[in-house]
Parts: C-alpha cells; sequence; structure tokens
C-alpha cells in the first residue's frame, strides 16, 4: 500500500515555504510532514500530488489514497483515515482530508483537526511535534542517563 499527499487550494497561504516544495515536504519538528504521515501509516512508498513545476521533483505515486499535506496525523485522524473504504472521503467543515479512490461518499470527521495554514503555524506547533516526533521515532531521553553517570 502506498499513498500521496495533495496540495490543496490552500497551499498558497503558505507562500514562499510551498513555493519550492509542496506543504508535506514541510519541517515541523524533526520529520516533514510526509514523513510523519509514513511513520504513522507504517507505510514508505509515499508521493506527492503539487503544482506541475514542482512535480519533476516531487512525483506522486500510483494510489487511490490521498491525504491533505497540510494536515498533522494524531491517532484518531490516522484510524479515520486508514478506515476509509473505496470511493470514500473524508472531511472536516469544508476542508478535504483525504480520499480513497473517487469522491462518491462523504464522511464527516468530527475529531480535532490540526493542519498548518500560514507559515508561522509552523513555529507555533513547534514544540509539540518535536515531542510528538521524539515518542513516534522511539527516541530515548539519554540525559538522566548523562546525568547519573558522574
Amino acid at each position: 500500500m502506498n499513498f500521496n499527499l495533495f496540495d490543496d487550494e490552500h497551499v498558497s497561504d503558505l507562500y514562499p515555504l510551498t513555493l519550492t516544495r509542496p506543504a508535506a515536504d514541510l519541517r515541523i519538528g524533526i520529520l516533514t510532514i510526509a514523513q510523519k504521515w509514513s511513520k504513522w501509516l507504517k507505510i514508505d512508498d509515499y508521493g506527492f500530488e503539487c503544482n506541475t513545476y514542482l512535480s519533476a521533483k516531487f512525483a506522486k505515486v500510483n494510489s487511490t489514497l490521498k491525504i491533505n499535506g497540510r494536515l498533522l496525523p494524531s491517532k484518531d485522524l490516522v484510524n479515520a483515515i486508514l478506515n476509509l473504504k473505496a470511493n470514500e472521503y473524508l472531511v472536516y467543515g469544508d476542508l478535504l482530508l483525504a480520499v480513497n479512490g473517487n469522491k462518491q461518499v462523504a464522511l464527516n470527521y468530527t475529531g480535532i483537526c490540526n493542519l498548518i495554514s500560514r507559515p508561522y503555524d509552523i513555529f507555533l506547533k513547534i514544540g509539540t511535534e518535536i515531542s510528538m516526533d521524539i515518542e513516534l521515532l522511539n527516541v530515548k531521553d539519554n540525559r538522566t542517563k548523562l546525568h547519573n553517570s558522574n
């Protein structure tokens, strides 16, 4: 299984950062948004659906699963996306979160939706995202060991 991360119509709100890369290639914390989704979904093969001029470097993969590239993963959101059946899509209000196949049956996501809307969101969310990335990567805190060895 693989997936694509797509840039929606609001990607221009992240200019100038998204002039040279898709939103999902932005780093927030230790990992990029795409790397976070890859770890959460346990899928290494992913691609990008972005502006044509970026597609030479950021290619898409053949997949029916598409996730909004501005969206940050969480346990509830990952479960909702993994439970999408063929031709279902997930929305949060009027925001498209994910699609599995063709958009035929809409499902409303009622959980917490965490996404980046403006460049400053990266800085507002960085502390939380670093903590989540450390947990996601199973990085052990060695400061206690170093402090106790003196």
